[in-house]
């Protein structure tokens, strides 16, 4: 299962994702340093949270509608 031991550590890690994200005010979303070209984490500044390349697109185009309304 790679880095993670059962099923429980794999859901507790996306819990623990998912509370920092929802908790944060704002996302500053950054690639991590030591990342492969191929990889495409994000991770916010923040609240160290991880996303995707897709979600961080979207909530960037999210924000951006969001300050023009």
């Amino acid at each position: 299962m790679g880095k993670y031991r059962n099923l429980e550590a794999v859901k507790a890690y996306i819990d623990e994702n998912e509370n920092r994200l929802k908790s944060c005010k704002h996302h500053e979303f950054q690639r991590p340093n030591n990342d492969s070209l191929y990889n495409f984490t994000y991770i916010c500044r923040h609240c160290g949270g991880r996303v995707d390349l897709m979600a961080k697109t979207y909530y960037e185009i999210g924000y951006q509608h969001g300050r023009q309304a």
